[in-house]
């Protein structure tokens, strides 16, 4: 997506969602994880590279035009 805000606001948004729909840190901690959203690519930087090798993440960007 584009948006006009700065990486931190928007992975400050993706953990606020996170936290809306029951995830948390203490469950993270034991190996539980609701819900995991992760910024991949911002301002054409890849970020969290262990990710951009997961099969299902492979699959998205197979399938995105504009990656």
């Amino acid at each position: 997506f584009r948006s006009n805000h700065g990486m931190p606001q928007i992975e400050r948004s993706l953990k606020y969602i996170e936290k809306m729909c029951g995830s948390t840190a203490a469950e993270h901690r034991r190996g539980i994880v609701k819900l995991d959203l992760d910024l991949l690519m911002f301002d054409g930087k890849k970020l969290h590279t262990k990710d951009w090798t997961r099969s299902y993440v492979r699959r998205l960007i197979k399938d995105d035009p504009y990656i």
